[in-house]
């Protein structure tokens, strides 16, 4: 049986390779993505920064496991989604994991 969900969306976790001296650091963040329709990812041009930033705002409806420098957890709020969206190697990861997401396979297979 397939259940037709209204709004479906879903959470994963996000590795991020971020820069650090002399290579990257593995760091990770949950993020509940929303399924796109055709209709609304088709109004997305993602080899544009522009349209890669509009499509991950459509598709990111929340975050989880984001600390300050301190270690205290940083809750939801658009600050953070402008922060984490502003960044080309979060929005790299984001891009990467909800591909992978939707179609079971890592991009690039």
């Amino acid at each position: 049986m397939f259940k037709i969900a209204k709004n479906p969306t879903f959470v994963h976790t996000v590795p991020v390779l971020v820069p650090i001296d002399g290579g990257h650091e593995t760091q990770s963040l949950k993020c509940r993505f929303r399924a796109l329709t055709v209709d609304e990812f088709s109004q997305h041009d993602l080899n544009t920064p522009e349209g890669s930033e509009t499509f991950l705002r459509a598709a990111c409806v929340g975050f989880e496991d984001v600390v300050d420098d301190n270690g205290d957890a940083v809750p939801m709020s658009d600050a953070l989604k402008d922060a984490l969206l502003g960044a080309a190697y979060v929005r790299t990861a984001l891009t990467r994991t909800y591909f992978e997401a939707m179609t079971k396979a890592r991009v690039g297979n």
